[in-house]
């Protein structure tokens, strides 16, 4: 399929792809069919054309396309992989965070948005969410911990829900190819000092590192209704004994 992530690639106006200036060491470890250094990359079919963003929707609202594949994880994992992201690898001035920034300042102060990450995820689900039904085009959801736990039927419902039926070979082997494990050894051969982007990949990590000040912010609104339609409970007493907050 013709896959193209923004963030490491360029299209042409003939459909075609490049590698953009700048980021070369994400593109370097994140491996994808679009996004190497290998000059233009054609695909074999221009459509469909799977593409990721970070935006929220608003920023597509001129912009026309056939579905929306929302991807979702557990919030407090997310945004704790997000922090570590910016804090030891991010590439762009703009994206990393000051040397030794304690999580709890990343959590609960608003950056340059005005807004905290916790908010902004909030934010960012609940409009996805809309888009589909405002644009009237498909929706599918994948939640991480699925893709986790059962990768390949997870992965061929999804595509279901635009018309996609690939031979289920074909998904096993992207399955394969795109495992934390073998996504962590390709980032091994490719690594040149930077921190991990492949970092741990679990479910349920966040109960290594809540505290209670943390907690009590993750379990008030706006995020604990939008988390808990995708299945997320913030504020589970279960889930709080054995994290011993």
């Amino acid at each position: 399929m013709n896959y193209v992530d923004p963030y490491t690639a360029e299209l042409n106006a003939d459909g075609t792809s490049r590698g953009r200036p700048g980021n070369a060491g994400y593109r370097a470890r994140i491996a994808t069919q679009n996004g190497s250094d290998r000059g233009t990359v054609a695909p074999a079919s221009l459509a469909p054309r799977l593409c990721k963003t970070h935006h929220f929707a608003p920023v597509f609202d001129d912009v026309r396309f056939g579905g929306v594949w929302i991807l979702v994880r557990d919030p407090r994992d997310a945004l704790y992989s997000w922090y570590r992201w910016r804090l030891s690898f991010a590439e762009e001035d703009w994206d990393r965070l000051p040397a030794g920034e304690e999580k709890e300042t990343f959590f609960l102060e608003a950056d340059h948005t005005g807004r905290t990450p916790i908010e902004d995820w909030a934010r960012f689900y609940d409009q996805w969410e809309h888009s589909p039904e405002e644009r009237q085009v498909a929706r599918a959801l994948t939640r991480f911990e699925d893709l986790k736990s059962d990768p390949v039927p997870t992965v061929a419902d999804a595509l279901a829900r635009f018309g996609l039926h690939p031979p289920r070979r074909h998904i096993e082997e992207a399955v394969a190819g795109s495992t934390f494990d073998a996504m962590r050894a390709h980032e091994d051969r490719h690594a040149k000092g930077a921190g991990r982007i492949m970092r741990q990949g679990r479910v349920g990590g966040w109960a290594k590192w809540m505290t209670g000040e943390l907690a009590a912010h993750f379990a008030k609104e706006p995020i604990v209704s939008t988390a808990g339609r995708y299945g997320y409970d913030l504020t589970s007493e279960e889930r709080a004994d054995r994290s011993r907050w």
